[in-house]
């Protein structure tokens, strides 16, 4: 009596289900792109390994690592077919937002240091 039914009286899949399936074809396929996005990307020699450090006045230092980025003197270093490539299967515009987003990670880091300096003052 609780929630949505995924069948209905005659046993076929409700709307809810339908969607659900639906979402789940997708978030698998888009899965699967990331994963041959990020193989090409290794495949190139583009990804270097990055951290961050941030330090609000005395206290101990926060780093931010385990992660990858991709390296624009590299990128830039591409043979003309190979960036031909990029743009064909759509990876190009993937890089240049990976690329755009690289300059908002300094401001997310420091609104999670402010968090966490303001949930410790509360907490004290």
């Amino acid at each position: 009596t609780e929630g949505e039914p995924l069948f209905d009286e005659e046993g076929k899949e409700t709307k809810l289900l339908e969607s659900s399936v639906e979402f789940l074809r997708w978030f698998h396929a888009q899965m699967e792109r990331s994963r041959e996005f990020t193989k090409r990307l290794a495949e190139l020699e583009l990804l270097v390994p990055r951290n961050i450090q941030m330090q609000r006045g005395e206290e101990k230092p926060e780093v931010f690592d385990g992660f990858f980025i991709i390296d624009e003197e590299k990128l830039r270093g591409l043979k003309d077919e190979q960036v031909l490539e990029l743009f064909r299967n759509g990876y190009l515009f993937l890089i240049h937002a990976h690329l755009c987003s690289l300059s908002n990670a300094d401001r997310l880091l420091r609104m999670r240091v402010d968090r966490l300096a303001a949930a410790t003052a509360s907490a004290a």
